[in-house]
């Protein structure tokens, strides 16, 4: 299993397709998860800045209304999926962007790849590891965007923001356990048979996996499919506000 492929893999599946099937309309989702599902578009979330990573809700991306659509000005960084080909921006990308004063009046779009001023500042090279994962910084310059491609409710992206994260928060246990293997797979004499491993694969993550090993100039490993199609991820929209019950806490706190 190659972790940076694995990593690549997640942000489409849970940053991009999770996060639009439940705070999308049905139309956003006809018209986007079709395609990401099959592996035909990779997509992504641009939340973090070069000024605002941690600290998310400083953010300084901003969308202004002009008449019946919104123009997004802004800059995001270390993007996972934000370039498949180290040249072109990725497919899709939700974006989280400021709407309004307070600090938490943020919103979220949809961004397609050739939009007008939306464009790849750079990708991120020479990283400490997951280098086959490709990050890269996304530039937004006057990018237009209709009214339907906002994600949600306006000023009310923050709560999407941290279920998210929530959801993401499982990707620390992740990375962890692809480190272990990683050293595992060092310090056996011979790797495992790659043919195998593709075999488990479903179809859309093949795809996904071609895609990705014909535009990228780094090497790609197949993922198993268990690693990621097994996972049940907590699943809630952004303007719902459910009670826990005592009996589900210790089991959320062990995801």
């Amino acid at each position: 299993m190659d972790p940076a492929f694995c990593l690549s893999y997640l942000a489409h599946s849970t940053l991009f397709v999770n996060n639009l099937n439940i705070n999308g309309t049905h139309e956003q989702k006809m018209k986007y998860l079709t395609k990401a599902s099959s592996g035909e578009l990779i997509g992504g979330m641009c939340m973090s800045e070069p000024g605002a990573g941690t600290d998310v809700l400083g953010m300084g991306t901003k969308a202004s209304k002009r008449g019946d659509d919104w123009v997004i000005n802004g800059t995001k960084m270390w993007i996972t999926n934000g370039t498949v080909d180290g040249v072109n921006t990725g497919d899709a990308f939700l974006v989280y962007a400021r709407t309004g004063e307070k600090r938490t009046d943020l919103s979220m779009f949809i961004v397609e790849k050739d939009m007008p001023g939306f464009s790849l500042g750079q990708k991120i090279e020479d990283k400490l590891g997951m280098r086959a994962s490709m990050t890269a910084e996304l530039v937004f310059e006057d990018v237009v965007v209709p009214e339907e491609n906002m994600v949600g409710n306006l000023n009310g992206a923050a709560l999407c923001m941290m279920r998210n994260l929530e959801v993401r928060g499982s990707e620390t246990v992740n990375v962890g356990s692809e480190a272990v293997n990683v050293g595992n797979e060092a310090q056996r004499s011979e790797l495992p048979d790659a043919a195998a491993i593709y075999d488990t694969l479903t179809p859309p993550t093949r795809r996904f996996a071609h895609r990705r090993s014909r535009e990228s100039p780094l090497p790609q490993c197949p993922l198993e499919s268990h690693a990621v199609a097994s996972r049940r991820w907590p699943s809630t929209p952004c303007n719902a506000r459910p009670s826990v019950p005592p009996s589900e806490t210790s089991d959320r706190s062990r995801r």
